[in-house]
C-alpha cells in the first residue's frame, strides 16, 4: 500500500495505529531496514 499512494507519510503512520510518526519511523526501520521515505522510493511503481 504505502509503494503505491500518495498520501503523506503521517497520514500512513496514524492509518496503522501509531498516535506519532517518530514511533512509526522507528517501527518502520527495524522491520524494513530503510526509511518509510527510502521505502517508498525504491517500491514506487514509478521506480519501476
Amino acid at each position: 500500500m504505502m509503494a503505491d499512494t500518495n498520501a503523506p507519510l503521517i497520514r500512513i503512520a496514524h492509518e496503522a495505529g501509531y498516535a506519532d510518526y517518530k514511533a512509526f519511523y522507528l517501527a518502520f526501520k527495524k522491520a524494513t531496514g530503510c526509511s518509510p521515505h527510502q521505502y517508498k522510493l525504491l517500491h514506487s511503481s514509478r521506480s519501476r
